[in-house]
């Protein structure tokens, strides 16, 4: 009995840290850059017209991440939502500490009104989310003009 309750001990000892360096390394994945933009300057891995507000006609946007914390290879997920809908869930890999990735979205001219990219982990728990919308190119053009 004695060296049942022993070996127990040494199996909770030896796999306890396994487990938790294992969720640790989950829970440090964040996201400190995430931008919806027109286009990825491939150059430097940028962005290019960055914003939150973007007219009907502009064809394709891009949404842009910069993950850190990865302590593996691993996957996370832009999911694109319109109006609360889900529009796209699109798969990418993260295959080092500090990782930049984007997926695009071909955008039809009556998709406006409000739009959000969740970013998720491989868990599908939310690690950022960046809000948009979309507007008809006749309001921008007339909030424009105002400005």
């Amino acid at each position: 009995m004695r060296q049942l309750i022993l070996l127990i001990t040494l199996l909770v000892a030896l796999l306890v840290p396994i487990f938790s360096s294992a969720l640790a390394a989950e829970q440090e994945l964040s996201v400190p850059e995430l931008v919806i933009g027109v286009e990825v300057n491939k150059k430097d891995r940028s962005i290019d017209g960055a914003g939150t507000d973007f007219a009907s006609d502009v064809g394709k946007l891009v949404c842009f991440t910069r993950v850190f914390g990865a302590e593996k290879q691993t996957q996370i997920y832009h999911v694109w939502y319109h109006e609360g809908r889900t529009i796209a869930k699109i798969p990418l890999q993260v295959k080092s500490r500090s990782w930049r990735t984007w997926s695009t979205k071909k955008i039809l001219p009556g998709w406006t009104g409000d739009w959000v990219v969740k970013v998720l982990d491989s868990d599908g728990l939310v690690i950022a989310s960046q809000k948009f919308k979309i507007t008809d190119v006749a309001d921008a053009s007339l909030k424009q003009e105002k400005e």
